[in-house]
């Protein structure tokens, strides 16, 4: 079983879904509905970091800024590699869906990270 901060962490992101996978989306409503789940995204992002940090001992917290830190150093690279190889000369028209969908995972899978040290305080 998930646990509630994931729990409710899904169900605020199933607006942005919903419009991701409307059947009669352009190319152009894809990376719209990708673009605004991406911010969406990098606020929960901060939301769950602050969550996790105020629940952590200073050394922990501090343990945690330098992760974060390096986590972004890493979502950056990833990101220059989605953009400089999904690209629509290797892909096509479906070149911009792929990119949002990675860097959407990219963001997705730290934010479901840091909730799940959060359940643990």
């Amino acid at each position: 079983m998930r646990a509630p901060l994931i729990t409710e962490f899904k169900s605020r992101a199933q607006v942005f879904e919903k419009e991701i996978n409307k059947p009669d989306n352009s190319p152009r409503d894809y990376l719209i509905a990708y673009d605004h789940y991406q911010t969406f995204l990098d606020k929960e992002l901060n939301k769950a970091y602050q969550l996790l940090r105020s629940k952590l001992p200073s050394p922990q917290a501090t343990d945690l800024k330098k992760s974060q830190q390096n986590w972004i150093k890493f979502r950056d690279a990833e990101f220059k590699l989605i953009k400089n190889n999904w690209t629509k000369k290797n892909f096509g028209s479906s070149a911009g869906i792929s990119r949002g969908t990675y860097r959407c995972s990219i963001i997705e899978n730290r934010i479901t990270q840091l909730l799940h040290y959060a359940k643990n305080y």
